[in-house]
């Protein structure tokens, strides 16, 4: 993403010369290109800037969802789709009972008979904070 776009007016060169993508803060240096000035007058062809990155808040941008909301033990489970988010989070996955959270499972397959929930969470970075909440889709496994 860039944090300055060059135009028809000036160029754009950064410290390093490496466009910044992380949150933090950054020189850049603006050199004006031929016939034009600064709006106040600065008369120096370039100037430096100051350019800060800030943590932003990421969000949910789809839901999850589940081929099919029951099965028979045995039978093929459904198939799921993950929730996204607008940074593309890493997500962290639970499958569990429904009536006990505490026990966990890996996967869809064999499961005893009963009600399950798969939760997403989200994981922030050092750049955007994990979209609030979870996603949750519910199924059904029967004897």
């Amino acid at each position: 993403q860039l944090v300055l776009n060059e135009t028809s007016a000036y160029t754009v060169s950064y410290e390093g010369g490496v466009v910044p993508n992380n949150v933090n803060e950054y020189s850049a240096v603006i050199t004006l290109k031929d016939g034009f000035v600064w709006a106040d007058e600065y008369t120096e062809n370039s100037r430096t800037v100051t350019i800060k990155i800030v943590k932003v808040n990421d969000e949910w941008i789809s839901e999850p969802s589940i081929s099919k909301v029951a099965w028979s033990n045995g039978d093929a489970a459904g198939e799921l789709t993950a929730p996204t988010t607008k940074f593309d989070a890493d997500l962290q996955v639970v499958i569990s009972k429904k009536d006990d959270s505490a026990v966990t499972f890996d996967s869809l397959e064999n499961l005893e008979a009963g009600d399950y929930v798969v939760t997403w969470t989200a994981v922030g970075t050092d750049n955007y904070n994990a979209a609030e909440g979870s996603k949750t889709v519910e199924f059904t496994v029967v004897a």
